[in-house]
């Protein structure tokens, strides 16, 4: 039951994808991930399932468009 937001101006909160070709790609993001030596990550927590949040989009990088298509990675 807790949430942050972060602004698009704060370090940390956007990726390159100059790089990328133009397509439908899966983003994922991981809080709190396991290390070797600690695998249960960096936080004791009391749910430790809902660390990862996926999202699908289209890019057309080289234009500068992102078009969110939905959460699920698993959909077509």
């Amino acid at each position: 039951g807790w949430e942050d937001t972060y602004g698009a101006s704060l370090p940390g909160q956007g990726i390159k994808v100059t790089k990328l070709r133009r397509g439908t790609y899966c983003l994922k993001i991981e809080t709190d991930p396991a290390v070797p030596s600690d695998p249960g990550g960096v936080l004791e927590e009391s749910v430790e399932s809902n660390n990862a949040r996926t999202i699908r989009l289209r890019m057309r990088p080289h234009r500068g468009v992102v078009k969110r298509l939905g959460a699920d990675c698993t959909k077509a």
